[in-house]
């Protein structure tokens, strides 16, 4: 339905109303951080602010302040380093206008507001003309030079090939006519922010460095250069709850964790898993404050009747193929579509089986939206495609769930729907790393050969098992702890901007609510930093 003529001039207002309320509660909340913190001394945390937001609020902009203010409370020196218009472009800028100037100067003023001076700020600056000589020479170079392009002992190219991709939003950045001229701006800039960050750490030698995601080329460079010198690092990533945030020692989009040995799935938590799993059934799904689905419903008639038709179901479920995660995750296929290119092998070698592409929902996402959609791949590919594949779009309303239910088997690239699939006792085969590889929950085929032998293997036989009770137990436990032992729940903390679908601003609550004795998920960073602790619940607490 469109919008009224009125809504948007309505949606801006609120949202300008909004940021101001964001701002003002924010201003509040360093006074108060300000007088209650105690005097700090010693080496600092250093916090990135980077690749988080431009001029707008998001909820990774905002847990990094809740993070600066916890900290700070806890007895711990807070530094902050964010880009001043030194990158030029970053990724973000890049993404936004990759032909057009960056708008350097709005984030500039926007990060100078909300990055507060308590904490105590570095901003790195738009270059000098002297420093000319100090990025590498990328003039001439195509894009596979520039992708294995090492400057000072970095790997440039190799770093900035995840934002490259992120920012054309392709997976495939070589193809495009913008992707080496990008890359080379990127290995530039990320050459410049390393020897800044090279000073700073070197300066400074912080406790720990805390970074958003761990992909986008200044973190990246950042947590390398700090790896190199010993220096502890944290990644943080949105978690698996609304408006909640996974830790990691590693990189956090990668969603890497163990479940301790000793946590248990008792009655109450199979029955709370049981209420989660059903509230996403009716359409309750959402990353950070996104909701994926305005509306949900059950298979459509045609579609009932087409797996009624055919001897076997094989739902396949995709990737946002240029996500930042997908460069650590294809080490079986080179790419998504090198995967779905053998599927459709597959679906062509057995006709009685129907083979339905559930589209992430994710990959129209406005001004995210992928600028090589599987829709698009599959209709380029005209009457090659086996009559007997079926596609659902990125905005199709038909519920996953649903099709999951009456599916014979379940292929997914790496996406964690595999975890709810052997949840509802299906048989999974991934086709990339998952985060739940060693959690012994869906068949991981170590190379392509093997992936389409096994897929070939499980649809020809007679009556195709469900996993063993001990595999349903196992995903069960596994989805258990991700939601409520490794998603740590900022909620209280935070809320929407009215008048906008993504931005996330403070909401109301007083500082020492952020103390780490009053707040276990500020708590577990502390711990963390200083102790070495694992940042998530205590099992006794879940």
């Amino acid at each position: 339905m469109q919008a009224a003529p009125w809504q948007d001039t309505t949606d801006r207002f609120r949202r300008r109303t909004g940021l101001w309320r964001h701002d003002r509660r924010l201003a509040t909340i360093e006074r108060q951080v300000a007088v209650r913190a105690p005097a700090a001394d010693g080496p600092p945390v250093l916090l990135l602010s980077t690749s988080a937001q431009l001029a707008n609020v998001t909820f990774n902009s905002t847990l990094r302040q809740l993070l600066a203010w916890g900290l700070r409370l806890g007895g711990l020196p807070v530094r902050q380093a964010w880009c001043g218009g030194g990158l030029a472009p970053c990724m973000l800028a890049a993404a936004a206008a990759p032909d057009g100037p960056p708008p350097c100067a709005d984030c500039r003023r926007a990060n100078a507001r909300r990055i507060l001076p308590g904490s105590d700020r570095w901003m790195f600056e738009a270059p000098d003309s002297d420093d000319a000589g100090k990025e590498p020479e990328t003039a001439g170079l195509d894009f596979e030079a520039l992708a294995a392009l090492t400057w000072r002992g970095l790997p440039l190219g190799r770093l900035c090939l995840p934002s490259v991709a992120w920012a054309l939003r392709r997976h495939d950045p070589a193809s495009d006519p913008t992707g080496p001229r990008m890359l080379a701006q990127f290995i530039r800039s990320a050459a410049r922010w390393a020897s800044w960050m090279t000073s700073l750490l070197e300066t400074a030698r912080p406790r720990c460095l805390i970074a958003f995601n761990g992909h986008p080329f200044p973190e990246a460079v950042s947590l390398f250069l700090a790896g190199a010198r010993g220096i502890p690092t944290l990644t943080y990533e949105i978690g698996y709850r609304p408006a909640s945030a996974f830790f990691s020692r590693g990189v956090a989009s990668e969603y890497r964790f163990d479940v301790p040995d000793r946590f248990v799935m008792t009655e109450d938590r199979e029955r709370k898993l049981d209420g989660v799993l059903e509230a996403r059934r009716r359409g309750q799904v959402q990353m950070g404050v996104v909701p994926f689905w305005p509306e949900i419903s059950g298979l459509p008639a045609d579609l009932d009747a087409a797996i009624r038709g055919h001897r076997r179901l094989a739902s396949v479920f995709t990737n946002v193929p240029f996500d930042t995660t997908q460069w650590s995750a294809s080490t079986v296929f080179p790419h998504m579509f090198d995967w779905l290119d053998s599927i459709l092998t597959i679906a062509r070698s057995a006709p009685d089986c129907l083979f339905v592409l559930r589209v992430h929902p994710d990959e129209d996402r406005p001004g995210k939206v992928s600028r090589v959609p599987v829709a698009g791949w599959l209709g380029g590919l005209g009457e090659s495609v086996p009559v007997n594949v079926r596609l659902l779009g990125p905005s199709d309303p038909t519920s996953s769930y649903a099709l999951i239910d009456r599916s014979d088997l379940c292929l997914v690239y790496n996406s964690t729907v595999g975890i709810e699939a052997a949840c509802a006792g299906k048989p999974v085969v991934a086709a990339a790393a998952t985060r739940y590889d060693a959690q012994a929950i869906a068949h991981s085929p170590q190379s392509a050969q093997a992936y389409r032998e096994l897929v070939q293997a499980l649809l020809e036989i007679p009556r195709l098992p469900g996993p063993e009770t001990e595999v349903v137990a196992r995903a069960r436990r596994y989805l258990y702890f991700m939601l409520y032992g490794a998603s740590l729940d900022f909620r209280r903390f935070v809320e929407r901007v009215p008048g906008s679908d993504h931005e996330v601003g403070l909401s109301r609550f007083e500082a020492m609510d952020l103390h780490p004795d009053h707040c276990p998920e500020i708590a577990g960073v502390h711990g963390a930093i200083l102790h070495g602790d694992d940042i998530r619940y205590g099992e006794d607490t879940i």
